[in-house]
């Protein structure tokens, strides 16, 4: 009886190993890939890279299409993506600004804001530029404050920047801040 629980024990082991390696591993962005060619079910796994990106199937009154996506930012009808735009800045007591850039021809879309004070006191934060006019925000020090936007805000036109500004705060000893966005 021993013996074959070892066995069992054993065999489920080996098991595990041959069945680990085509596992995904749970922080590589990957799918699972199939075949049934051979007559069997064979089935292995296949990270996201630039070479292999993650294939999506839609249908459509013609039929079944394969699609690959490429990008996290919108795609024009052309195929175009949009690109990623950043800004950060640091300061202490005066006002510090961090600007996303104008592009002619493009529009700049705000997707986050983050503001991080050290010291003391509250200020205010804001971003201008876009679509709906200004944005406010009220900052206590010391902290962060972050916000999201989904979907991104855009500026007000075309070939328009998009500045993120604290207020002067007398008290601050460190003031960053960071804005992330994409032209498209």
């Amino acid at each position: 009886m021993t013996k074959r629980i070892l066995l069992a024990l054993s065999a489920l082991l080996l098991c595990s190993a041959a069945f680990a390696a085509d596992t995904p591993n749970p922080v590589t962005p990957g799918y699972q890939v199939c075949s049934s060619a051979s007559g069997a079910r064979i089935c292995g796994f296949q990270t996201v890279d630039t070479s292999h990106p993650l294939p999506v199937t839609t249908s459509s009154p013609s039929g079944t299409q394969n699609v690959s996506i490429q990008s996290q930012y919108p795609v024009s009808a052309a195929g175009v993506a949009a690109v990623p735009v950043t800004a950060s800045a640091t300061g202490t007591t005066g006002v510090v600004t961090a600007t996303l850039p104008a592009t002619a021809g493009k529009t700049t879309y705000l997707c986050s804001v983050q503001v991080g004070e050290a010291g003391t006191g509250t200020a205010t934060a804001t971003a201008t530029g876009t679509v709906t006019g200004t944005l406010n925000y009220v900052v206590a020090a010391p902290g962060n404050f972050t916000v999201t936007y989904a979907p991104c805000v855009p500026a007000s036109a075309a070939n328009i920047t998009i500045p993120v500004a604290t207020a002067a705060n007398a008290s601050a000893t460190a003031v960053a801040v960071t804005a992330t966005g994409y032209q498209f």
